[in-house]
């Protein structure tokens, strides 16, 4: 307690008051493991320790999977519910987080209760904003099954839905108790899920890791055909080494509130605004793709990447099948979401740009940016796309 008698000279009486720390020391475990829903469920039953647990999932997910899993933790405890939550980017929203809420209750869940995210992007984010409300925070833990959710948005501790016309504006950073990753999960994704995965490797791979990128360049083949090489060291190396880096990323800055320079933003500068024109339809990894398309020209054109990276960053993209164009990435979209990034960062929209292979660095002022320079680089980007790799 503060008693300054300087403090409040007007009235001679002292000020009194007492300074309190917040903060809260939390880690969460991230595992790659095998045969999650045979020999390898014995992982989720030790992270959930007997206690009530409320298994969230989607129609598909549980059709194939989640069905199979919930049987075999209900061998060791049978306190476990389950919901089937259809749910995608265009639905993301608080009426969902809702529904789980009121699921929880049904449920009997208490303060030492647990809450599986078994599926995709959209619902671990759900399960993660659910979890942070229930009696103010309860654990959680995430199992993704896209390959998008176990390389990055599976990963972290953010949670968020769309609200109004802005794509994730409401949210939460709440960590949870752990990640499990398995790639089987992957087996049946369908090949724009993966592709869409596949983006997010390469944005990690291009913002920070040269090696990771020659491996997506030597064996990013093998994810056109993931169901016969799940079980593959170049694709789990790939896999693991793109969960490290996007780790190493976060963590010191999970928060967000140490910096608003990140380089794991590069890819997401113009995409949010992209999804939102296509009401959606355009999938949160295909809008990365053009975006790290439009990043790599401009940088191009600025002198930040040479001849060689340039076409290496495209081929790389078109290589495994992903938009490096669209009808709706015009000038105007892309020069309001410069702007809009400023609005929204302090004044600097902290653009985020690769300076190599392995490399990137911001574009900290709006004014650093030329309008024509963008112009030239969603040309050039409409002229590299070619027939097949562009995206309504």
């Amino acid at each position: 307690m503060s008693l300054d008698p300087q403090a409040n000279p007007s009235l001679g009486l002292p000020a009194m008051s007492r300074r309190v720390r917040a903060d809260r020391e939390r880690e969460y475990h991230v595992e790659l493991v095998d045969d999650l829903l045979g020999a390898g469920v014995d992982r989720l039953t030790s992270e959930l320790d007997g206690r009530r647990a409320l298994v969230v999932t989607t129609p598909t997910v549980h059709e194939l999977y989640t069905s199979r899993l919930v049987d075999a933790l209900r061998r060791h405890n049978e306190t476990i519910s389950t919901i089937v939550l259809p749910c995608d980017e265009a639905t993301k929203n608080l009426d969902k987080v809702k529904t789980l809420c009121e699921q929880a209750i049904e449920s009997g869940l208490d303060r030492r209760s647990v809450i599986v995210g078994v599926g995709g992007g959209v619902c671990t984010d759900l399960v993660t904003m659910a979890a942070s409300w229930i009696r103010r925070g309860i654990d959680y833990v995430r199992v993704p099954t896209t390959l998008m959710g176990q390389v990055d948005a599976g990963i972290g501790i953010k949670g968020a839905v769309n609200f109004g016309c802005k794509k994730s504006y409401v949210g939460t950073f709440y960590p949870p108790q752990s990640v499990i990753v398995d790639p089987a999960f992957l087996n049946t994704l369908c090949a724009r899920h993966v592709r869409c995965g596949i983006a997010e490797i390469i944005k990690i791979a291009l913002a920070c890791d040269a090696r990771l990128f020659e491996l997506i360049e030597s064996h990013g083949w093998r994810f056109r055909e993931i169901a016969a090489h799940t079980d593959s060291a170049e694709l789990r190396e790939i896999i693991w080494l793109a969960i490290v880096r996007m780790l190493e990323e976060l963590e010191p800055n999970l928060h967000e509130d140490r910096t608003l320079e990140r380089v794991a933003d590069l890819g997401h500068t113009f995409s949010p605004m992209l999804e939102s024109a296509t009401g959606f339809r355009m999938h949160h990894g295909e809008a990365v793709a053009i975006d790290m398309a439009i990043s790599a020209a401009l940088a191009h054109r600025m002198g930040w990447v040479d001849d060689a990276s340039h076409e290496r960053i495209l081929t790389a993209l078109i290589d495994v099948g992903l938009p490096v164009w669209s009808e709706h990435a015009t000038l105007e979209l892309c020069w309001h979401a410069i702007e809009d990034a400023a609005v929204h960062r302090g004044g600097q929209p902290n653009v985020v740009l690769p300076s190599g292979i392995g490399e990137a660095d911001f574009v900290r002022r709006v004014e650093g940016i030329c309008r024509n320079d963008l112009e030239a680089a969603l040309r050039a980007v409409e002229r590299r796309a070619g027939d097949g790799s562009a995206h309504d």
